[in-house]
């Protein structure tokens, strides 16, 4: 019988919370992004929210092209 190996790689990246916490998420999980809209109630330094697979969100300061380039191009 053969074993079988499985290889799980994961990305993470690093981004910042609205309060300068620090963010770090599976890249793989990443599912969706768009720019913070005006008047949100995620705070001013906002910039991209970021949901993932699990349906969470998360908001960040950096830019969604800023995220984009951090996931290696990926949306």
């Amino acid at each position: 019988m053969g074993l079988a190996l499985l290889v799980v790689a994961l990305r993470l990246i690093e981004l910042t919370g609205p309060a300068g916490q620090m963010i770090i998420l599976n890249s793989s999980q990443v599912v969706s992004m768009r720019a913070s809209r005006e008047f949100e109630h995620l705070g001013s330094e906002v910039r991209c929210v970021i949901t993932t697979t699990d349906g969470r969100f998360f908001g960040v300061v950096q830019s969604c092209e800023e995220v984009r380039e951090l996931l290696g191009g990926q949306d």
